[in-house]
């Protein structure tokens, strides 16, 4: 019964990711809010600090009063976009199991490219692996590695093809074999308000009724909720003796500490240590934290990373994993939420930062 209870508060995390816009409440610090800028060096650099000279001869122009807000946005993100490159330039190169990709250029989470010499191919499970073969050799394809829980085949593509033509043959030749085919999406991490009204107030907590349902319980140590993100701070006073050992999906290593500074705040704002007078509140006070680590330095993951955590967080018996990219609209993720609630999970997804409605179908399982 009290396990019952537990998952109670863990469904206000869900509703309250919902509520927040995908947005994670948590102890701020200067979280860029534009991945699309690409361009790193000097000569960006330049042009952002131009922006914000601009933006400070524009307050003159203005009274303070009616300007202070758009002022302050308008700041804050040319300061986010400096502190991506600025990122970029001091971070070193890491070797790392994930693919090179193609740029696409979002903002605020959701795709901002796919990779670029292979795909993900689900084959329908009554194919034998001699039919498979022949699939795969009529298409130039080769296995690279499978997520063998749900049974999505990362696949090599030659170097004739591009990822989009080689799945578009597969879905108009192939429907009679395939489940689904699909490009390895990379995905940016959805963004994180950096202002400090949120810590201080926390106003979602109470808006989802959070305090009844602590009069029914705190939570358990016994339920463990796994953050797939750029890792956590397991060091951190609010999170202390919270985590468990975890696993590193980018570089293939146990090192899940965090990178980018995403997932730490992710997992205070749902299990950090409560009612002790330190930082913040969380949803579940007492649950324990499953790090894994799904992203490079950037932020960014890409599909396969994301399905491939949701499928080890089952497997270690998570009864929730939280993952804040826009990517319910995933066939492969979709199959791993699918094989998370087959285990008694949940995974919940962030639905973005555009103010916009989703139109992808509604997806039971996420």
């Amino acid at each position: 019964m009290k396990a019952r209870k537990t998952l109670v508060i863990i469904a206000l995390f869900v509703v309250s990711a919902g509520l927040t816009g995908g947005q994670t409440l948590a102890p701020s610090l200067l979280v860029p809010n534009d991945v699309a800028s690409q361009n790193t060096g000097l000569k960006s650099i330049s042009g952002i600090l131009g922006q914000i000279q601009l933006i400070l001869n524009d307050v003159g122009k203005r009274t303070l009063v009616a300007s202070l807000a758009e002022t302050f946005d308008s700041l804050r993100g040319a300061l986010d976009q400096l502190n991506v490159l600025l990122h970029r330039l001091i971070t070193p190169q890491q070797q790392s199991t994930q693919p090179s990709y193609v740029e696409g250029g979002a903002a605020k989470g959701g795709v901002i490219g796919t990779a670029e010499d292979y795909i993900l191919v689900k084959f329908k499970s009554d194919v034998g692996a001699a039919k498979r073969q022949e699939v795969m050799s009529r298409h130039g394809l080769t296995e690279k590695s499978e997520i063998k829980q749900i049974g999505v085949k990362l696949l090599a593509i030659s170097k004739e093809d591009t990822p989009e033509e080689v799945v578009d043959r597969l879905k108009a030749k192939e429907k009679g074999d395939i489940e689904f085919a699909e490009v390895d999406a990379i995905v940016a991490p959805d963004l994180i308000p950096n202002d400090p009204w949120y810590t201080n107030w926390e106003w979602h907590l109470p808006k989802i009724s959070a305090p009844a349902a602590w009069d029914i319980t705190t939570g358990t140590s016994t339920v463990i909720v796994a953050i797939g993100d750029t890792g956590v701070d397991c060091a951190h006073e609010d999170l202390a003796g919270k985590c468990l050992p975890g696993w590193n999906f980018y570089d293939n290593n146990s090192d899940t500490s965090d990178v980018y500074g995403h997932g730490t705040r992710v997992a205070g704002t749902a299990v950090a240590n409560t009612n002790n007078a330190v930082g913040i509140a969380a949803i579940c006070w007492n649950c324990k934290i499953l790090p894994l680590r799904v992203s490079g330095t950037d932020g960014y993951a890409a599909y396969s990373a994301l399905a491939s955590a949701i499928t080890y967080a089952a497997d270690q018996g998570a009864k929730v994993i939280n993952e804040s990219y826009m990517v319910s609209e995933s066939a492969t993720v979709q199959s791993a939420a699918r094989y998370m609630q087959s285990k008694g999970g949940v995974v919940t997804i962030s639905a973005g930062n555009y103010s916009t409605f989703v139109t992808t179908p509604d997806v039971p399982e996420i």
